[in-house]
């Protein structure tokens, strides 16, 4: 029995996905058929004497198509997007770890939420603009910092906030 990964299982789904929507379309086809036998057009909705058990003229009935495998899309962060880290400690020079950092933009949008490691370190990546790390811990660290990502840069080390 082998296990499939995750990527895998979400390849799965989306084929299975993929089967129903075909389907799901065939049936609309057998319905505008059955519009089209009964009222000689197709109208929008079906009439009130319209039955779903009704058969198309001369029994005619669509199939759904065979599924075709999807595509294969690589799972690829952006080349332009460089590499942020950052390593918050505590007034004792350890590492804190659990810190809430929350990334902003240059528009005060938040374009990462993440929490520094038991080592205190935390990443995001991140495309070249000017950022602000809000860094939250109660009663440990509550302090903003600013930074760039230039284009090219592949780390950007970003400075230990005050504690």
């Amino acid at each position: 029995m082998s296990e499939k990964s995750g990527l895998e299982m979400i390849e799965g789904l989306v084929a299975s996905i993929a089967v129903l929507d075909r389907r799901m379309q065939a049936i609309e086809q057998n319905m505008k058929l059955l519009l089209a036998a009964k009222n000689a057009s197709a109208p929008s909705g079906l009439p009130l004497g319209l039955k779903l058990n009704d058969k198309p003229a001369g029994g005619a009935r669509l199939e759904a198509p065979e599924p075709t495998p999807p595509k294969e899309k690589p799972l690829v962060i952006a080349a332009a997007n460089s590499r942020v880290i950052g390593r918050i400690n505590g007034r004792n020079g350890k590492a804190l770890p659990e810190v809430e950092v929350k990334v902003y933009d240059e528009r005060d949008a938040q374009v990462k939420d993440t929490k520094t490691n038991r080592a205190g370190d935390w990443m995001a990546w991140l495309p070249p603009g000017k950022y602000v790390a809000a860094c939250l811990k109660e009663g440990e660290v509550n302090e903003n910092i600013v930074f760039s990502v230039k284009p090219g840069d592949k780390i950007v080390r970003v400075a230990q906030p005050r504690v």
